[in-house]
């Protein structure tokens, strides 16, 4: 085994079972029974991989018993399948030891005792005994193939033909004594000869363990809680200063037990800042351990509570939650989840989160529950530092050597997470998988709400789910799918849809802007397959603007450019946020760079789309859309590959817009110009729209609005929209027209038949076109 395996079981795990994977296409191209000797080897690196890194074996046994089926002759699996047995053997009467009955305890208790015996005698024959002769069967069959002639067999064999003979002596004569107690009284002689036999049953078991007691497999005893924080993964930095906040409590403990007292206390409150899934609850459970180890808190129970169970609905009540939760946490720790939430700006004034603030302040700094709990305050960080800012009296309680940031893990961190969750779950995962459980990482990881160790813990069981879903299409599934991880186990399914560039191509009309989202879509598939064989990547500029006038498909196109961005892999998600003024700018002072970063938020992954953005021109001293401009080109720049913002408007206005901050004006470089439909396109629309909601338009409707556009000419008020409008209003005539007939009955192409009368007349088209 290599020195990389031995630091790192999972690589070993991974790359036996990649193998394994491998093995399984070869097997379609190659007689099997060459590949016999492989596969068993393969096994046997699992089943030891197994045995080595797993407390109770896992499925060691399994996957080397699989080994030597497929090949007897390998001895490696037949040498810990061996020693597997002898650890099991020894194992069996560890705990194991009975008490001799005394004359003077109750009768009653007597009796019941004589009861738990025969029950134990039970057990011994029904499970420890079969168990016995079916470890000793499988050590022999080893013994035969490793050719070995060593006398632990013999030996085991004979020990375990006793076993029946000693249980029947213990069985018969607890029954004996126990039917013999009459009230206080019961015979003497029973209980001697019921004793005599229990001194015969712990003298077998000593027999046992004194024969096996060398093959014993250590239990390793349970980590202390700086131990513990020394295995979790990442960290670096919390565990360094944990460490050494350990030691300094640790100093402070053995200064006292000098004689030498502090007069101050040192505060054990704690403040831990991070992103969802970064350990803040793991690290508040550690913290609680190691005040209780060094004798610091009376116990390490940690009461997890959030604003939920502090904060009241009536003036008295939030004191009264408040207070029973500081009880419940005495002797260890209050952990309060998301403490922000308890109060936040701009709260109601009856939100009684300030006196649940309060209230705990008090708590922690007199009267009789001062000194008594620590407590622990999480969140996410920048939200945790403006909640502290606003709370003066809290803040001064958590001195800053007491604040942990949590910092998100690194990819090599959340694989080694999903490696280790895997394995809790009984499973391995073959290289392939990883590197499938990487691009489902990458493809969450967009933003903070990003849950870090517990989106990885989601993705590792939805991949073990699929597993199940496999059971539809069969009814027994082969061994490895019980216990591998492929990569096809983390792929996601991929819904039958239209790709965006199909999509795009059945547009009406837009053939400059479709030539030109083309091009930019064949650019960007090249440079990602250079990026994929180690070639420079030429940078693009995605942020784009839409001139245009009202409908003339700048929407529908955003959607589109959003989507092969996606397809491309320039985006995670390919969503399409629109946004207008109203959802950026504020009435008040501070709340529009607050607006601006919401929506900001939302399409991360994504396209943000400001539509009519030359409403944000600012309009005077009063006007806060200078600082949704200033925040929202800030916010372009944080999250540079992982936001398109796309300005939509009127190209005079919206040159004017870019005039008024050149930040905004260097990050928009590509322009589509989209132009006004033409006549013909405009009825093409329309006969798409109508098809769409279920009606077709009849060859003189269709020649009446064709009439009514050309004369109009293009650039009508509306475009496209405008189309869609017609339809929906020739719609609501013909249902008049028909139900004027007096009938009450229509066949199908009745009903979805629109004729020309049902053009005729419509309001918007009698209005003049905004353009000639």
């Amino acid at each position: 085994m290599s020195e990389e395996t031995k630091r790192n079981p999972q690589v070993g795990e991974a790359r036996a079972a990649e193998l394994y994977a491998q093995l399984a296409h070869w097997k379609t191209q190659i007689d099997e029974e060459r590949l016999r000797p492989l596969e068993a080897l393969l096994y046997t690196t699992l089943g030891i991989l197994q045995w080595n890194h797993h407390p109770q074996g896992g499925r060691a046994v399994e996957w080397l018993m699989r080994a030597v089926e497929l090949d007897s002759l390998q001895n490696t699996a037949w040498k810990y399948i061996r020693d597997i047995v002898l650890a099991k053997l020894a194992s069996l009467f560890e705990d194991i030891s009975f008490s001799p009955l005394r004359q003077v305890d109750p009768s009653e208790y007597r009796k019941q005792k004589t009861i738990e015996l025969q029950q134990e005698m039970q057990r011994l024959t029904n499970e420890i005994w079969q168990e016995a002769k079916q470890q000793i069967e499988r050590g022999r069959q080893a013994q035969t193939y490793l050719d070995s002639h060593d006398t632990i067999w013999q030996q085991a064999v004979s020990l375990l033909d006793e076993l029946p003979e000693v249980v029947r002596e213990v069985d018969g004569r607890s029954l004996a004594y126990s039917r013999s107690i009459n009230g206080l009284f019961a015979p003497e002689e029973f209980l001697q000869e019921l004793n005599h036999s229990i001194e015969k049953m712990n003298e077998y078991i000593e027999r046992w363990n004194r024969i096996f007691s060398s093959y014993r497999r250590e239990v390793p005893v349970a980590p202390s809680a700086l131990e513990r924080l020394d295995r979790l993964i990442g960290m670096t930095d919390i565990k360094q200063r944990i460490r050494d906040l350990y030691y300094f409590l640790l100093y402070l403990t053995k200064r006292n037990e000098k004689g030498l007292a502090m007069r101050d206390r040192i505060g054990l409150h704690a403040i831990l800042m991070g992103n969802p899934g970064t350990g803040k609850t793991t690290i508040a459970r550690l913290l609680a351990e190691i005040y209780h180890e060094l004798g610091l808190l009376e116990h390490a129970s940690v009461i997890e509570v959030d604003r939920s169970h502090l904060v009241g609905s009536y003036v008295g009540h939030t004191e009264q939650k408040v207070m029973e939760a500081v009880q419940r946490a005495v002797g260890g720790v209050l952990f309060i989840d998301e403490a922000y939430s308890l109060k936040r700006a701009g709260s109601a004034e009856n939100d009684f989160g300030q006196v649940a603030i309060d209230t705990l302040v008090a708590a922690m700094t007199g009267g009789e529950y001062a000194g008594t709990f620590a407590v622990v305050l999480a969140g996410y960080p920048e939200e945790m530092r403006t909640f502290l800012r606003a709370n003066p009296g809290l803040r001064s309680r958590f001195p800053e050597s007491g604040h942990f940031v949590m910092e998100d893990f690194t990819m090599d961190e959340l694989t080694a997470i999903g490696q280790l969750v895997a394995r809790d779950n009984e499973f391995v995962m073959t290289e392939s998988a990883l590197a499938a459980l990487e691009e489902r990482i990458e493809a969450e990881r967009v933003d903070t709400t990003f849950g870090n160790a517990r989106t990885v813990k989601n993705i590792i069981l939805d991949a073990i789910t699929s597993k199940g879903r496999k059971l539809a299409r069969t009814e027994e599934l082969p061994s490895d799918e019980y216990t591998i991880l492929y990569a096809e186990d983390f792929a996601l399914p991929v819904p039958k849809v239209r790709s965006a560039a199909e999509y795009l191509d059945r547009l009406v009309g837009l053939s400059s802007i479709k030539d030109e989202i083309s091009t930019l879509f064949s650019f960007l598939s090249i440079q990602q397959k250079r990026k994929e064989q180690g070639l420079l990547a030429v940078p693009v500029e995605l942020h784009a603007i839409f001139f245009g006038n009202p409908g003339t498909g700048k929407s529908t196109v955003a959607q589109v450019y959003a989507s092969i961005l996606k397809e491309v892999g320039m985006l995670k998600r390919g969503h399409l946020v629109t946004v207008g003024r109203a959802d950026m700018v504020a009435e008040y002072v501070g709340q529009t760079a607050v607006r601006t970063k919401r929506k900001v938020a939302e399409a991360l992954g994504g396209v943000l789309f400001v539509d009519e953005a030359h409403s944000l021109i600012p309009a005077g001293t009063n006007d806060y859309s200078t600082e949704a401009l200033d925040t929202l080109v800030e916010e372009m720049t944080k999250h540079r590959e992982n936001l398109v913002v796309v300005l939509a408007g009127y190209p005079e206005l919206i040159k004017e817009l870019l005039n008024t901050n050149p930040g905004l004006r260097s990050r928009f470089k590509k322009q589509f110009h989209f132009p006004d439909y033409s006549p013909e396109e405009l009825v093409e629309v329309a006969k798409r729209y109508a098809s769409d909601i279920g009606y077709h338009l009849s060859l003189t409707a269709l020649s009446r609005l064709r009439k009514i556009f050309t004369e109009r000419g293009r650039g009508m008020n509306g475009n496209a929209r405008l189309a869609r409008t017609v339809i929906e209003e020739a719609a609501q005539r013909q249902a008049r027209r028909l139900t004027d007939t007096g009938q009450t009955s229509f066949t199908t192409e009745e009903l979805m038949r629109l004729e020309e009368a049902d053009v005729c007349g419509i309001p918007l088209l009698q209005s003049e076109p905004l353009h000639e």
